[in-house]
């Protein structure tokens, strides 16, 4: 099965785009593979931290440790907190 390409631009600083240069050539890859790779590894990492928050949170129900009146009483914390941002 024959995968799409796009055709984008965008504008990177100079730094980043030393950086795409330099990762372009260690690896022999062209700069559009650099950004794939690194898209790729960046998607990656946040569904594991998404899944990590998710198991933590599990882990909290299952022993308790967040009763309903504890939550509720953060939360009041929080928006109390907020209401002095304005």
């Amino acid at each position: 099965m024959a995968s799409s390409k796009y055709r984008t631009s965008f504008w990177l600083d100079d730094d980043t785009v030393a950086g795409l240069k330099r990762l372009a050539s260690r690896w022999g890859e062209s700069q559009a593979e650099v950004v794939r790779r690194a898209i790729a590894l960046a998607d990656e990492s946040a569904a594991e931290e998404t899944g990590n928050v998710i198991r933590n949170l599990r882990r909290y129900h299952r022993l308790n440790r967040v009763t309903p009146e504890r939550a509720d009483s953060y939360l009041d914390e929080v928006a109390g907190n907020r209401a002095g941002w304005r």
